[in-house]
């Protein structure tokens, strides 16, 4: 059974569907350029359409959050974001993001990868109420961003980004410290990347996380 995505649909200009059913054999109509997605977890034995390409596996790491920690930096603030750093904000993410799930099938277009980054970030400004988006600043310096959702015991980061420049000066680190120290009532944190993500992946287990789930994507894509 195929699930039409809404939202990946319009920000592509293509026809997009999700997989929604155990046995992911299925036949499509292709009648102009189509993108299918099917997120199979490792208990899932079910047979793969030979049409599909595995991209990647998308890692879920958890922290579990200490207590009792302080969070001061005289020159790092982490402040709500407001709309007229959208524009800024969303340039950061352009030009360092590179790890998604498109970036890793070759068969997509640069041009549509891009178009499909932008949407999804400005998506990130139109619907904030299930979100908190932090603009991430050295002094007066926007540098970087900060995207979560609660839920009863946990803070997922939806994204995590910034300035190629800052990386490497521990300020990441402390953007995770902040969390620990400023939503004390939630038990863990968890973040996803991909395991072809190698800094990214280096820099959770550095700082505590630990391999929670996982599962693969794959991709039929066909013009």
């Amino acid at each position: 059974m195929l699930i039409k995505d809404q939202w990946l649909s319009k920000a592509t200009g293509i026809k997009c569907f999700n997989v929604k059913k155990k046995n992911s054999l299925f036949k499509h109509n292709k009648k102009r350029p189509t993108l299918i997605t099917y997120k199979k977890e490792k208990k899932n034995k079910n047979v793969i359409n030979p049409n599909f390409e595995k991209k990647g596996k998308n890692i879920i790491f958890k922290k579990k959050k200490k207590k009792n920690l302080d969070f001061k930096d005289e020159n790092l603030f982490l402040v709500p974001s407001i709309k007229s750093e959208k524009k800024k904000l969303i340039e950061i993410c352009l030009k360092n993001m590179k790890s998604s799930r498109f970036d890793l099938d070759k068969r997509i277009s640069n041009k549509l990868i891009k178009k499909i980054r932008y949407n999804w970030i400005s998506s990130y400004f139109s619907n904030i109420k299930k979100k908190i988006i932090y603009s991430v600043k050295i002094k007066n310096k926007l540098i970087g961003l900060l995207c979560i959702k609660k839920d009863k015991a946990n803070i997922i980061i939806d994204l995590i980004t910034l300035n190629k420049k800052f990386i490497g000066k521990g300020i990441g680190k402390k953007m995770i410290k902040f969390l620990e120290v400023n939503f004390a009532n939630h038990k863990n944190i968890l973040v996803g990347t991909y395991k072809e993500n190698k800094k990214a992946i280096w820099f959770y287990k550095n700082n505590g996380f630990k391999r929670f789930k996982s599962y693969e994507v794959y991709h039929c894509y066909e013009k």
